[in-house]
């Protein structure tokens, strides 16, 4: 599963981006831009650094970056299942209904998650309070 099935002129595009960040380090959007041309590129830890940023600096929590998050700590990093599900569970608790083709995206890519990891987590979760969260986890890993 790609999250962006073809790019043309990655390099370029990376470059422009580059540029536009330079001039405003602010903007979220061209980092999680950026962050989708180095994982098409393959450079999987790069795009998790920019997503990152664009999430640090998104005052909206736009659930595109958090989705693509997801994508990428279930199907691109070096797996880490706490990383992958902490990243799921906030955006549960951002975006309780799937729709948008980017949330199905970031679904489908927990199936790499291990049901024994997934139900302690979403019973930390529950212990935590964030009900919300664990009931909409549970639905995506164990109903998808």
């Amino acid at each position: 599963m790609e999250w962006i099935e073809s790019i043309e002129n990655p390099e370029e595009k990376k470059k422009g981006l580059e540029d536009l960040i330079k001039k405003n380090p602010e903007n979220a959007h061209a980092y999680y831009e950026l962050g989708v041309i180095c994982d098409y590129m393959q450079d999987f830890k790069t795009a998790v650094q920019y997503c990152q940023k664009a999430i640090a600096l998104d005052k909206e929590e736009n659930t595109l970056f958090h989705a693509f998050l997801v994508y990428l700590y279930n199907q691109r990093v070096d797996f880490d299942e706490g990383k992958a599900l902490d990243a799921a569970a906030t955006l549960a608790e951002l975006e309780p209904d799937e729709g948008e083709d980017f949330i199905e995206k970031a679904i489908d890519s927990l199936v790499m998650v291990s049901v024994e990891s997934t139900y302690t987590y979403i019973t930390k979760l529950i212990e935590q309070g964030r009900h919300g969260a664990a009931k909409n986890l549970t639905r995506w890993v164990f109903n998808p």
